[in-house]
């Protein structure tokens, strides 16, 4: 073998050779391009960068195991050779190794310090990888190279900027533009760099300096987009503290655009009104500049919107009325999710309740409330009207009462117009509150029905079948509007990045114990996010060559928070929990269901597999393109674990929980239950400082909350009867933290109940203090005490609390557990699902019989089986 520091040339007729290898692995024809590295290596074996080249040839032709080896050994032949180092930067970076891939990339540019690709490709990973100092240096290098190309410029002072070196940036633009001649009339990408120039001229504080150049750039229009120079001017004049300039500035924008929020905020600003913090004054003068815009600009919504959510008492209801009854003449089925947000504010509330009310007695007498009478009217009445009332907050007697007047209202409107599918839905939504999950479906399906092109409506129906416990039933129904070529409806669904699938799908397969299931459509979801992360790749080099630098800036702050997604965020939380069970109960991983498939399961298995086979045997033949280039087609990527067996038998559930977690650590802050889920894998690793963080953390956030509390007495258990007790140092500290925690001097037990006294009306308080009584070992009979006082007629519970509460009386083993569930369901009379099994077993058969729906225009005809299983 020829060491690495004995280079050997090749003889020139394998040069020449060489140099054609290059070009048509360029070119992309790889059966030449093999053919001539091995008529290379035939005469000289150990050439490393024709072995390099050779294996990265392989690596297109779907062998890249083989290329891999084959770059390895010939990078051993000639480690000082930059095309070997770039060759295995090259692979790694196609296989979104982004760390490796910077590595060799570093290695090559040693070999070969001004070569301009390998340098922008170094650069592209370093701000991939958020390296900005590093990111810097390798843009002055390419900047001293080639001064002559202005994105070097641009680039240079982007990684300046983003290294957090304003003023060095501000002086790279300024010399920049002082080399630039002849720029032509409406130049795009100059506007661009000069807008960010003035971006960051702001950002410096250097608000008078940016003001003058603003105005210069607009007086010679060399700034192209007006609407950014407006706006940019509104924010500097208010910076400066120029209120009637910026007042005049921010009408100007309202004017151009009234449905902009950020404007009207700018305008108060101006006047010393902070929309989110309102004082009595503050308040009477944001008013009085609604109405005049209100009055002005009649059709213009955000004012009226914003208007209503400072407004109160009789100013409200002289706002609202007109704003409810444009909405229900123009019948506009979202109105009541629009101001629903209102209702945080109980006296808003009744005020709409009133109005409508009023509203609805004077259709049903055949009045009009606005113009000439139209029946419609009457429809959108009570449907507003019915979702209203089911969603009225909680007290001891709403849920059954409230509800059952929702389905009245609904029932009457059904009556009326049996067409309008809106109707349905609202039913539907209703059952769902109410805790039926078989009656819902069924409205979601007879909305569905009632327009079979309609793809919302098909998704609609077919998550609540899901939510039903229907798992193959909702596939079907996703089939009609997926790809017919696809292996199955969920693997179609996967591709386009259906982040609303994914998760139903994995909830509802959570629910029926299917965890192998649920945490592959869960990683199903870390993936697309992953996927979306790595996507910005492309546009880091692509962004600086457009000059889009300030749409540039604004991806990467995007993609910095992208994983607080309330997707991300959800998915995290479900597959965290299934991996603490999973540690807490290994046998889980073994008697799961995953292994059971359903029937659309197995059917789409056996399509997949079908599919697979034939692509495999059109991958066998070459494809010649139009450019003569002979390639292979890549195969797809094989799902090596359909069922999740390698997800739920993971040697390290924990570790693997905490790879979700982590990243919301500092994107999710503000959220208990993201907190209470670190705690809840921390403390089980042992980490106790850890998880006294994020107890700590929570307790900031709501330090009465149920679970929070419940952790409280986790931690001080774990502490103390911990069979591996930290270190003593850290054990001392973690001891003194209890005290911050729980009172000096003060039993567990009466810590509990004076959590249990303080929240007397909370059925969640009272779940927690029984489950806090099970871990002192509370006699059981005064654990059973205390969760049969959550159905307590002066206590706040919903139907999911009492679900809880069902589970844990099952996992202590309750003898009480049909007499908790009889009252629950007394409790919640419209609810079905504190049903026994028999009961749920004849739901079930009622929704069993096969319909024939025809739809529509298509014509197009299919076979569905409506069956749902109960939520238990």
């Amino acid at each position: 073998m020829a060491s690495k520091a004995q280079r050997k040339p090749l003889p020139l007729k394998e040069q020449a050779l060489f140099k054609e290898l290059l070009t048509l692995y360029e070119s992309r024809t790889l059966k030449r391009a093999l053919k001539t590295a091995d008529q290379i290596l035939k005469k000289v074996p150990d050439h490393g960068e024709t072995m390099c080249m050779k294996g990265l040839v392989l690596t297109h032709m779907n062998r890249k195991e083989e290329g891999l080896e084959l770059v390895k050994k010939g990078l051993v032949y000639d480690m000082q050779s930059h095309i070997c180092w770039h060759v295995l930067g090259i692979i790694k970076k196609a296989d979104k190794n982004w760390d490796e891939a910077l590595k060799a990339y570093t290695q090559a540019v040693r070999f070969d310090k001004e070569n301009m690709n390998l340098l922008r490709d170094a650069a592209q990973l370093q701000v991939h990888l958020r390296l900005f100092e590093s990111l810097k240096e390798t843009r002055w290098q390419i900047l001293k190279l080639r001064p002559n190309l202005r994105q070097n410029w641009v680039g240079y002072a982007v990684a300046c900027h983003l290294n957090g070196d304003l003023e060095e940036t501000k002086s790279v633009l300024k010399t920049y533009f002082s080399t630039l001649k002849n720029i032509p009339d409406y130049d795009v990408e100059h506007s661009e760099v000069l807008l960010y120039y003035l971006q960051v001229l702001e950002e410096m504080g250097e608000h008078s300096d940016a003001l003058s150049q603003l105005d210069l750039y607009a007086k010679e229009r060399s700034i192209v987009d007006r609407t950014a120079v407006a706006e940019s001017r509104a924010r500097l004049l208010t910076k400066l503290s120029r209120k009637e300039d910026a007042a005049h500035a921010w009408r100007t924008l309202i004017d151009q655009n009234p449905e902009c929020h950020d404007y009207y905020r700018g305008f108060l600003v101006t006047q010393r009104v902070d929309l989110n913090a309102l004082t009595d004054e503050t308040r009477v003068t944001a008013l009085l500049f609604f109405k005049e815009i209100i009055a002005q600009l009649p059709k213009a919504m955000a004012a009226q919107r914003l208007a209503l959510k400072i407004a109160k008492g009789d100013e409200f209801r002289e706002l609202i009325q007109p704003y409810l009854t444009n909405g229900l003449v123009k019948g506009i089925p979202s109105l009541f999710v629009d101001v629903r947000a209102l209702y945080v504010d109980e006296d808003k509330r009744k005020i709409i309740e009133q109005i409508m009310e009023t509203f609805r007695g004077k259709s049903e007498k055949g009045e009009n409330i606005s113009g000439p009478f139209d029946p419609t009217v009457h429809i959108w009445i009570l449907y507003f009207l019915a979702l209203h009332y089911s969603a009225r907050p909680l007290s001891p007697d709403a849920p059954s009462r409230d509800l059952a007047r929702s389905l009245e209202l609904l029932e009457q409107a059904i009556k009326h117009t049996p067409t309008l599918p809106e109707l349905f839905m609202g039913k539907a939504r209703v059952l769902k509150r109410a805790g039926d999950p078989f009656g819902a479906a069924r409205a979601m399906e007879e909305a569905r029905a009632l327009d079979g092109q309609d793809r919302f409506l098909n998704w609609k129906a077919a998550k609540y079948l899901m939510r039903a416990g229907d798992i193959d039933g909702a596939i079907r129904l996703l089939g009609l509007f997926t790809k017919k070529d696809a292996p199955s409806p969920g693997s179609d669904l996967e591709d386009m990045q259906c982040l609303a699938y994914m998760l139903e799908e994995g909830d509802a397969h959570a629910r029926r114990g299917r965890l192998g299931l649920a945490l592959r459509r869960y990683k199903s979801v870390q993936v697309t996010f992953d996927d979306v992360d790595n996507d910005q790749f492309d546009f880091h080099n692509y962004s600086l060559r457009r000059f889009a630098v300030n749409m540039y800036l604004s991806l990467l702050s995007f993609e910095k928070q992208l994983r607080s997604h309330p997707a991300y965020i959800a998915a995290a939380l479900a597959s965290s929990k299934i991996y603490v069970s999973l540690h807490d109960d290994a046998s889980l991983a073994v008697s799961n269901p995953a292994g059971k498939l359903s029937e659309s399961d197995k059917k789409a298995k056996k399509k997949a597999k079908k599919a697979a086979q034939k692509l495999q045997e059109e991958n066998k033949k070459p494809v010649v393109t139009a450019a003569g280039k002979d390639e292979d087609i890549p195969e797809p990527p094989k799902d090596d674990d359909p069922e999740g067996k390698k997800l739920l038998t993971t040697p390290d559930p924990l570790g693997d929980a905490m790879k979700w977690l982590r990243p919301l650590e500092m994107l999710a802050k503000d959220r208990v239950d993201v907190w209470v889920a670190i705690y809840d894998v921390n403390i089980r690793r042992r980490k106790f400082a850890q998880a006294l963080k994020a107890l700590n953390s929570a307790r900031k956030l709501d330090p009465q909350h149920p679970e929070v509390h419940v952790r409280v007495i986790d931690y001080h258990l774990g502490l103390f009867l911990s069979s591996e007790p930290p270190a003593t140092p850290l054990s001392v500290l973690l001891t003194s933290s209890l005290e911050t925690l729980i009172p000096p001097g003060l039993s567990l037990e009466t810590f509990n109940n004076e959590y249990i006294q303080r929240q007397t009306s909370s059925a969640e308080a009272r779940l927690a203090g029984a489950r806090v009584a099970f871990m002192l070992e509370t006699p059981l009979e005064t654990v059973e005490s205390l969760v049969f006082e959550t159905l307590s007629p002066e206590v706040k519970v919903t139907i999911q609390t009492s679900s809880n509460a069902l589970e844990f009386l099952t996992m202590v083993k309750s003898a009480r557990f049909d007499e908790f569930r009889i009252q629950a369901s007394r409790r919640f009379p419209l609810s079905n699902v504190f049903k026994t099994e028999d009961e749920q077993t004849l739901l079930r058969k009622t929704l069993r019989p096969e319909s024939t729906v025809v739809n529509g225009e298509s014509g197009c005809k299919e076979t569905e089986v409506a069956v749902v299983e109960c939520i238990s």
